[in-house]
């Protein structure tokens, strides 16, 4: 996929703002935040992606619901970019999942950021875990993932 690619249509303006909201941060964890944008990318083109079987669909749709939910357990709103860890969490949940059904191949083809993928699932998922640990099944419960 090309790198400066955006999202299809219903995803743009939501992308565009997760760009916007993360391009300045330089506070805790910035190095996992600023992968917010390309992360929620990934989900979006996996969700267009025919080699993605109808089972992963709602893990891919829980994914990026939980991106676009207001009211989730860090919420943007009032932790500000550092809010997304809980997003990424569940992000890279799903990840994990998702390779299960559709192997790595095709999560790979569908990333268009710079960084190895399999190195930023893990590392995200690790880093973001240690924060939410105390809320991890309450995350998967409120999007139907567990």
């Amino acid at each position: 996929m090309d790198a400066e690619s955006t999202p299809s249509p219903l995803f743009k303006g939501f992308y565009e703002m997760l760009v916007e909201s993360v391009r300045d941060y330089k506070g805790d964890f910035k190095e996992v935040v600023k992968l917010t944008p390309e992360i929620f990318k990934l989900f979006t083109n996996l969700l267009e992606d025919p080699l993605v079987p109808a089972s992963g669909k709602p893990i891919i749709n829980a994914a990026i619901a939980y991106f676009v939910a207001p009211f989730d357990a860090l919420p943007e709103e009032v932790y500000g970019p550092v809010g997304y860890l809980d997003d990424l969490f569940l992000a890279t949940w799903a990840l994990k999942k998702l390779e299960e059904i559709v192997g790595y191949a095709v999560l790979e083809n569908n990333w268009e950021g710079e960084e190895e993928l399999s190195t930023v699932i893990d590392e995200v998922h690790r880093r973001t875990k240690a924060v939410i640990s105390e809320v991890e099944e309450d995350i998967l419960d409120y999007v139907g993932l567990r």
